[in-house]
């Protein structure tokens, strides 16, 4: 598929994937920043022998990983490893503003990323935070923009440092994560999965099959691990992109509903005013809603 350009606001790409650029012991591959519109989509591309950082600045998207949905939004980074088939996708009502950074590294920091890979293949396991990285990442797009004294050095400083800061976060991650259980990880699998497909279920009998377990298991997996139904969560998510909707002020009411897979518009104000104490033809962006 490919970039729908006309989705793209704001855009500036440093593209080095046929000339890559050496600092030092590291390679720069790609750098720079896009702003995504409703819809967009960055077509699914495979990646080189290279790392790449997708900082997501503002909105929320879809990042898929050889065809695995992840949702991330703004704060969040996803580590993409070399050879991976990579693609993002706007929703509907949704933009999306981020940062990106491709690179590669000689030994030994080229040991410590491929042990890293390694050890995190699963795309679930790619999100992290840090805004040390975002700050420097933004710093490097800048510095790259100039010829200001010693920009080189800059540069090399600054993909130094956050190629150390990621390989620190991962290693923070295992210790925290060494008593997460397997039901908090499915349940987290569970509630990206809808974030994903928020629009396109119709039944959260989908949801089971597609994780190849029986409805009643999840269900009450669910319940025990989050305290609330899978239902209640479904449920919440379409309220909440509802809300998103009305405030963008492009769609009616009945295309909200439609969209969004409710019966009919009745049934949507019904759930919308239950749910936030306002219907949805009263509602008002400022309104303060818990």
């Amino acid at each position: 598929m490919p970039i729908l350009e006309e989705k793209t606001k704001f855009h500036i790409d440093n593209y080095f994937l046929d000339d890559p650029q050496s600092f030092g012991d590291l390679t720069l591959w790609q750098i720079g920043r896009r702003y995504l519109e409703p819809l967009a989509v960055i077509g699914e591309h495979r990646h080189a022998d290279l790392y790449e950082l997708t900082v997501a600045t503002g909105g929320c998207a879809t990042v898929y990983t050889n065809g695995v949905p992840r949702r991330i939004k703004s704060g969040d980074i996803f580590f993409s490893f070399p050879r991976e088939l990579h693609d993002i996708r706007v929703s509907e009502g949704e933009k999306f503003e981020y940062d990106f950074f491709a690179f590669s590294a000689d030994a030994p920091l080229c040991g410590e990323l491929s042990s890293l890979a390694l050890e995190n293949a699963c795309p679930e396991q790619r999100i992290f935070r840090d805004e040390r990285i975002a700050y420097l990442i933004a710093l490097a797009i800048a510095e790259l923009a100039g010829e200001d004294t010693h920009r080189d050095e800059m540069i090399y400083s600054m993909m130094k440092q956050i190629i150390i800061f990621v390989l620190r976060d991962f290693e923070s991650a295992e210790r925290r994560t060494a008593n997460v259980t397997a039901p908090d990880i499915l349940c987290q699998n569970l509630m990206s999965y809808i974030d994903s497909h928020i629009y396109t279920i119709s039944s959260l009998k989908e949801v089971s099959e597609h994780f190849k377990y029986n409805y009643s298991y999840l269900s009450s997996l669910f319940k025990r691990t989050t305290g609330n139904t899978l239902s209640d969560y479904c449920r919440t998510r379409r309220l909440e992109i509802a809300r998103t909707l009305i405030e963008e002020g492009k769609k009616s009411l009945w295309e909200i509903s439609e969209l969004l897979g409710y019966s009919t518009q009745f049934a949507f104000s019904a759930a919308f005013k239950k749910h936030f104490g306002v219907s949805p033809k009263s509602y008002k962006p400022n309104n303060e809603i818990q």
